[in-house]
């Protein structure tokens, strides 16, 4: 994935990620992610399983610029018994995970720490014979208990990416804050629209219920936040718009339709404060489409 987190990305000092007091540049983040990809072999399955740290962002930047892998990513949220079942289903030769996730330390091989983060290799042989369009498998549920995926190819990352960026007009010196986990499409979308734009990632684990939330809103200039119909439910509850402060300039939202209501509520805040809303949705031929209101 060279052409979206790679090369022209390595001169750049501006930075990418903030993750609590510290930051990362571009630079840094292509040293550290480089570091991380030397030690992966070519023709190989990797698991990663997600969450809202730098640590975690270095790695998958390193994984997907990694030729010759293919790409299975679940949510630190997922039960251990729920990964279980994809590593015996999907074999991975390599799994990157959170050191809180103490199972897989008896388990396999740590061939790498790094911050939060370790690289274990599995037993599993490496793979003769890849189907590389299957660049990067994302979960349908990690509620089902079964490890089923949605395939995407390296083609249909890039083209989503670049679609979805260019219409919200994401610029480099844009700020945005995660408010959903990596390991689900729309919190990733949001990561990959904005590395591949040189923008900045405030990564965040607070919930909008949290006055630290808004805080950092407000610290770092944030100029925009997305979010599922339950997010937007809550904003409505808390009368959010004494919180939408002058950095905001726009909101996005995906997975499902609002209720009447809170759609009007929504729209008639942003009409009011002079923000733009855009709202995503999928028609059966599987394109993503963009409305704003």
């Amino acid at each position: 994935m060279t052409n979206l987190f790679g090369k022209k990305l390595t001169s750049q000092n501006q930075v990418a990620l903030i993750n609590e007091n510290e930051s990362i540049s571009y630079r840094e983040l292509i040293k550290q992610s480089d570091k991380i990809k030397k030690e992966i072999e070519s023709n190989s399955i990797v698991l990663l399983i997600a969450d809202n740290s730098s640590a975690f962002v270095v790695g998958y930047v390193a994984f997907l610029s990694k030729e010759k892998t293919i790409n299975i990513l679940v949510d630190n949220s997922f039960s251990d018994e729920f990964i279980v079942k994809i590593i015996k289903s999907y074999k991975p030769n390599y799994i990157y995970v959170s050191k809180t996730k103490k199972y897989f330390e008896k388990k396999y091989k740590n061939i790498l720490d790094y911050d939060s983060y370790i690289v274990f290799k599995t037993s599993f042989f490496i793979h003769k014979e890849l189907n590389f369009k299957n660049f990067l498998l994302l979960s349908t549920s990690g509620t089902t208990q079964s490890p089923k995926f949605v395939r995407l190819s390296q083609e249909n990352l890039e083209d989503n990416t670049l679609k979805i960026a260019n219409h919200l007009n994401i610029k480099k010196n844009h700020t945005t804050i995660t408010t959903m986990p990596m390991g689900y499409s729309y919190g990733l979308s949001i990561l990959n629209t904005h590395l591949f734009k040189g923008a900045k990632i405030v990564l965040n684990k607070s919930t909008i219920l949290e006055k630290i939330f808004w805080e950092k809103i407000i610290k770092h200039n944030v100029n925009s936040f997305g979010g599922v119909p339950e997010f937007y439910e809550f904003l409505k509850r808390i009368d959010f718009q004494k919180n939408l402060y002058t950095s905001i300039k726009y909101l996005t939202q995906a997975g499902g339709k609002l209720q009447e209501e809170t759609l009007k509520y929504i729209g008639n805040i942003c009409k009011k404060k002079k923000k733009k809303y855009y709202f995503f949705y999928c028609q059966n031929n599987d394109k993503t489409k963009i409305k704003l209101l």
